[in-house]
């Protein structure tokens, strides 16, 4: 007898078309594959399961109730209790407006194979697409051949209503405890859809996370005291009261075996007296003991570690897990010694020197913003501190030899009023005071000029000079100083030429006189005398009348006669 037949279209949850899929028919009443066929006669048989060619699924099969699943991937359709070629059950095309076709397309495209059937050829199109305006996209149609003419069709048929597609908008939080909310925004196939959620309660805190695995070296502490090898993965120490150890005592594996010879040898490579800081922790609690690292010498299975400066836990249970952790120092600085200063100080105070050692540093009584700016009287300061005289000012030390200056002068030194030399009394030098013994050096009696057709008398050599003369000389002067005398005694009596440019001479009663200069000339039975007044030509008579004598004195020798009797002739000028 004939078979019935049976279409379906495979779609997905977005009313998509899916193709190729993987169709299996089982009979609900027990669950059994059935024989499916291609055409109502039964003579083309399908496998079942089989694959679809498009997303329409058909085939022929005897009347009943049955299972039809469509799957491709992770994707099936399923249709349950599907009454086919019985009265009691219509097949789904019936279904469908009343209306039946023939064939199942996807598209518009795939249709225009079937153009070429006759009237009243029916194919279902799942997508017509496009073809009759953007509303209508995506809806399903049966389309029938008005005629055997090719391509002769009816207008579209829909089977579905027009498709409006919704797509995610925007998604806002809302404060705690409020409502949710929605709302659609239009758009030419459907909507965006908005949302408005409210924001959740703060949860409570989480419990607390277990700790984390300790970073040290892993060892098991032994309450065992004796400088021996502790055996593996163990350490001690060489006093049961941590506080008073000297030494802790390594072994030279951990607990898990692992070797810690090179790390246990460079605990004292540091070249500070402290190598560095060792934290043993306990892993139960993490009471902790912590020391300082002062050696570290290989032994026989493990390593003697001198410590110090013990801080923390005591001690340790025998058999406790604890870990080792240490912290190098750094190399010791290359300075000579170690320098300490104070334990306080005041900021910006000057540090100096505390002893003689070198190595410690005491607070300054003076800030370094109390200091003298290097200003332009400080410049002049330090300017005065080149002299003898700013030396002594400045230096306390010196301060005899400031009252010296003060009090006292010489001829070599400095005082108040620097003494005059001899021949700074005959140079008439300003700014000098004459002490009595420098006057009477100043009127010593010096040779004068040798010998010599001219002979110049230089009166800052001497206020009084001696000379020879062999004959008849021109004598001429140098350096005269107004109301200073010059006294010439020749040894030789000779008709002397003058120079009366020099003295300015003039005679007087027959004797050449300066009236410029105290010149007194005594030559034999000659004496002149500085002209001018009268008492002073008298003056010059007088001394003339003294010749005889004076002459005679120094003829015979005797000078310091001939002085006296010039210096009798001189006080009766007065």
């Amino acid at each position: 007898m004939p078979l019935a037949r049976w279409t379906g279209l495979v779609q997905d949850g977005n009313g998509n078309a899916v193709a190729g899929a993987q169709v299996e028919v089982r009979r609900e009443s027990d669950n059994a594959l059935v024989a499916l066929f291609s055409d109502p006669n039964g003579t083309a048989a399908l496998g079942n399961p089989f694959t679809a060619a498009d997303a329409t699924v058909w085939f022929h099969v005897a009347g009943g109730a049955y299972r039809v699943k469509a799957s491709v991937g992770a994707f099936e359709q399923v249709w349950r209790y599907v009454g086919i070629g019985t009265a009691s059950q219509l097949d789904i095309e019936d279904a469908i407006n009343g209306a039946r076709y023939d064939v199942m397309v996807s598209t518009m495209s795939d249709r225009a194979a079937y153009n070429g059937e006759g009237a009243l050829f029916a194919v279902f199109v799942a997508d017509v697409g496009n073809s009759f305006g953007a509303a209508n996209a995506g809806r399903s149609a049966i389309f029938a051949k008005k005629s055997a003419t090719s391509g002769d069709w009816t207008d579209p048929a829909y089977m579905t209503g027009p498709i409006y597609a919704f797509e995610a908008g925007t998604t806002t939080t809302g404060p705690a405890g409020s409502d949710a909310s929605f709302s659609i925004t239009p758009t030419a196939q459907g909507g965006k859809l908005n949302l408005t959620l409210p924001r959740g309660n703060t949860g409570a805190p989480g419990a607390a996370g277990a700790d984390g695995r300790d970073p040290g070296i892993l060892l098991t502490w032994s309450t065992n005291t004796a400088d021996s090898d502790p055996t593996d993965g163990i350490v001690k120490a060489s006093n049961a009261d941590l506080s008073a150890a000297a030494f802790l005592y390594v072994d030279n594996v951990n607990r898990a075996g692992s070797s810690l010879i090179n790390f246990l040898d460079r605990l004292d490579d540091s070249t500070s007296p402290i190598k560095g800081e060792l934290t043993l922790t306990r892993v139960s609690d993490n009471a902790q003991a912590i020391f300082a690292v002062v050696s570290a010498v290989a032994a026989s299975g493990y390593f003697k570690v001198g410590v110090t400066g013990h801080s923390g836990a005591t001690a340790f249970g025998n058999g406790q897990p604890v870990s080792f952790q240490f912290t190098r120092t750094g190399n010791a600085g290359s300075g000579d010694g170690d320098v300490k200063g104070p334990v306080s100080s005041v900021g910006g105070r000057i540090a100096v020197f505390d002893g003689t050692s070198g190595k410690l540093l005491a607070q300054g009584g003076v800030a370094i913003a109390d200091l003298q700016p290097a200003d332009a009287d400080l410049t002049a300061i330090a300017a005065l501190t080149t002299t003898t005289y700013g030396r002594a000012l400045l230096t306390l030390a010196n301060q005899g030899a400031l009252m010296a200056l003060l009090l006292l002068s010489s001829t070599t030194a400095a005082g108040i009023i620097e003494q005059a030399t001899a021949g700074e009394v005959r140079s008439g030098l300003a700014d000098r005071a004459i002490a009595p013994d420098v006057a009477q050096a100043a009127m010593a009696w010096v040779a004068g000029p040798a010998d010599a057709s001219t002979m110049t008398f230089d009166q800052a050599a001497g206020v009084n000079q001696t000379a020879t003369a062999t004959a008849a000389r021109t004598i001429t002067a140098s350096n005269l100083k107004n109301g200073l005398p010059l006294t010439i005694v020749f040894t030789g009596n000779f008709a002397h030429t003058y120079d009366t440019a020099a003295f300015d001479f003039t005679e007087v009663g027959g004797v050449p006189i300066s009236p410029l200069w105290p010149v007194y000339l005594v030559s034999g039975s000659f004496v002149a005398a500085r002209s001018g007044s009268t008492p002073l030509r008298r003056q010059a008579r007088d001394a003339a009348g003294m010749v005889s004598s004076a002459a005679k004195a120094r003829e015979a020798g005797d000078l310091a006669s001939w002085s006296a009797g010039l210096l009798s002739a001189r006080r009766r000028r007065v």
